[in-house]
C-alpha cells in the first residue's frame, strides 16, 4: 500500500509540473508560465524597467523620479504618454 501511495504523489507532482508549464532547473529562461505584458499596457516605472524592449514615450522636461527618488532632473512637468515596442535594430 505505502509503495501505491508513493507512485502516486510522484504522478501528481509530474502532473502539477507539466500542468503549469514549470521546470525544477534552476534557470532564468522564461518557461510556459511565464508572461510578457506589452509595453502598451506598462506604466511608466515598468516601461522604464523593460527598456530592451519598451521605449517610453513623454512630453518634453517629463522626470523619471516618480521611479526613482535619486533620480535628479533639471526640468520638470511633462507627462508621461506611454509605452512603445522598441523597434528593432537596423
Amino acid at each position: 500500500m505505502r509503495a501505491n501511495w508513493h507512485r502516486a504523489a510522484v504522478l501528481v507532482l509530474v502532473a502539477g509540473l507539466l500542468g503549469c508549464g514549470g521546470s525544477i532547473e534552476g534557470s532564468n529562461a522564461p518557461d510556459g508560465a511565464t508572461t510578457t505584458i506589452p509595453c502598451s499596457a506598462m506604466v511608466a516605472c515598468a516601461c522604464l524597467e523593460a527598456s530592451d524592449r519598451c521605449v517610453v514615450r513623454t512630453e518634453a522636461c517629463w522626470c523619471p523620479s516618480e521611479c526613482d527618488s535619486q533620480i535628479v532632473c533639471i526640468c520638470g512637468g511633462g507627462k508621461f504618454l506611454g509605452c512603445d515596442n522598441r523597434p528593432p535594430p537596423d
